[in-house]
């Protein structure tokens, strides 16, 4: 127990509720990045309310003196959406079901986004043997779909 601590935050005279200390930590624990140059993590105004997309609209990297900067993929109009991923770099190009998974351990929910929804991913293929040209892309049952160019399989 420390007693400098509980002076300095009046727990004698103002116990904290358990409840609103739990959603404190809930809230910084989910909303929080870590930091680039220490081992620690921040809460940034903005960005930490950015809802999460396995296709996501934004990016972020750390600018000067640690501040968060937020780009956008692509062109966005008045009122999209401003999404980023909640997965590491690496974790991003994966399956739908090892994403979820890792979404489902670290944060506890079920992506719903529209790549999660595809029933083909196209970010994930392979060469055609059949043309050289053509693609191959598993489905959500992990078949390779026929070649769009020559039909193969």
């Amino acid at each position: 127990e420390n007693k400098e601590l509980k002076e300095e935050l009046n727990l004698d005279k103002k116990p904290i509720d358990q409840r609103k200390l739990q959603r404190l930590v809930s809230v910084w624990r989910y909303n929080a990045f870590s930091h680039h140059k220490d081992d620690g993590v921040l809460l940034y105004d903005h960005v930490s309310r950015c809802s999460h997309s396995c296709d996501p609209a934004c990016f972020f990297a750390i600018g000067e003196n640690g501040a968060l900067v937020l780009r956008s993929r692509a062109w966005l109009k008045k009122g999209d959406e401003l999404t980023i991923s909640y997965l590491a770099d690496d974790d991003v190009p994966k399956h739908t079901a090892i994403r979820q998974q890792k979404l489902q351990h670290s944060w506890h929910f079920k992506c719903a986004c529209s790549r999660c929804k595809l029933y083909v991913e196209e970010c994930r293929g392979f060469r055609c043997r059949g043309c050289s040209v053509g693609v191959w892309h598993a489905n959500t049952a992990n078949i390779l779909e026929p070649c769009r160019v020559c039909n193969s399989v």
